[in-house]
């Protein structure tokens, strides 16, 4: 008797245990698995989990700190998401041989190709329609003009070509232009950032005021000039004999130029001396070139002056007869 109630007992219990899966795990004719009572068998999915009015979770734990990943396949292709044992997150490809494309770390930082030393940290091109910047008065301080000595130090940085090191496609062996983050460290360290590897990078954006301002400045200096050349040639002395005479200083050609310019002068006659000045943008004399009365063309070569804008000058027996400008690319 005894024996018998025992036996009943466990019956009734097992009877209740399958009662309570049957009701939370269901396996349709077709193959379908529901998890769950929240909703009918899924439409489109083989596996469908539900839950209603609490936080539907699907875990997949390992015990110590292996490697766990979770993988969606096809005949052809597999990518998988997991984490490390060195708790970083990652989104993987080539189920035989995982390889990491996207990386997520515990402080929030996202990375593609690479694991993220900043927010969104990414190892290739990226292209996008626009790029916005936060920027306005109220979320700034201390607002002020550059500074005279800030706005110099632009001078002294040098534009290179270049070709990235390990380049894997061919998007990135195109040649580049761009600058060397040592240098510009050397002029503007707060442009300069480094990663944990002591990777430097630019802030090339933080750059552009310092040449809108740079910009501004050389106008300036070009209008003055011209100002200042008009109202020479407007007095008596020099507009008496040559600012009347044939004598013409032309435009250089090419120009811009990298490698060499031709300046010609046409109708060159003065009793004792001509002369070509060269000014930088700041008005500083660069360079004098001394005439014949049989010249009749200059040759410049490039690599006399640094890259930039420069004004070059006629003067007859100290009478500036014109004034042009040339530029100098890289």
């Amino acid at each position: 008797m005894k024996k018998q109630f025992i036996l009943f007992l466990t019956a009734m219990i097992c009877a209740s245990f399958i009662s309570t899966v049957h009701a939370q795990l269901r396996v349709s004719s077709s193959g379908d698995v529901k998890i769950g009572d929240a909703s009918p068998y899924p439409s489109g999915g083989k596996v469908q989990i539900t839950g209603e009015n609490s936080p539907l979770e699907l875990r997949l734990f390992s015990a110590t700190a292996d490697n766990t990943r979770f993988w969606a396949i096809n005949s052809v292709y597999g990518f998988g998401f997991g984490i490390d044992d060195s708790g970083v997150g990652h989104m993987f490809k080539n189920i035989h041989f995982p390889v990491s494309i996207m990386t997520f770390t515990n402080s929030g930082y996202f990375g593609i190709g690479k694991t993220p030393s900043y927010k969104l940290d990414v190892n290739g091109t990226i292209r996008t329609n626009a790029l916005i910047y936060s920027s306005g008065e109220n979320l700034k301080t201390d607002i002020k003009p550059i500074s005279k000595e800030t706005k110099k130090k632009i001078l002294k940085l040098n534009c290179y070509q270049y070709t990235l090191k390990y380049a894997e496609d061919e998007e990135n062996q195109r040649t580049r232009y761009g600058l060397i983050a040592e240098e510009v460290q050397l002029s503007y360290p707060e442009l300069v950032y480094s990663d944990e590897n002591g990777t430097l990078a630019i802030d090339y954006i933080g750059l552009i005021p310092l040449l809108i301002d740079e910009i501004k400045y050389q106008r300036q200096a070009i209008e003055d000039l011209k100002y200042s050349y008009k109202q020479n040639s407007n007095t008596e002395s020099v507009k008496s004999f040559y600012q009347q005479s044939d004598i013409v200083l032309k435009q250089n050609t090419p120009n811009p130029f990298n490698e060499k310019t031709s300046i010609q002068i046409h109708n060159l006659d003065f009793d004792n001396s001509a002369q070509i000045n060269i000014y930088n943008m700041f008005g500083k004399e660069i360079l004098v070139i001394s005439l014949t009365k049989e010249q009749k063309e200059v040759i410049l070569n490039a690599n006399t002056f640094q890259p930039g804008m420069y004004l070059y000058s006629l003067i007859v027996d100290g009478e500036i007869i014109d004034t042009k400008n040339m530029v100098i690319s890289e």
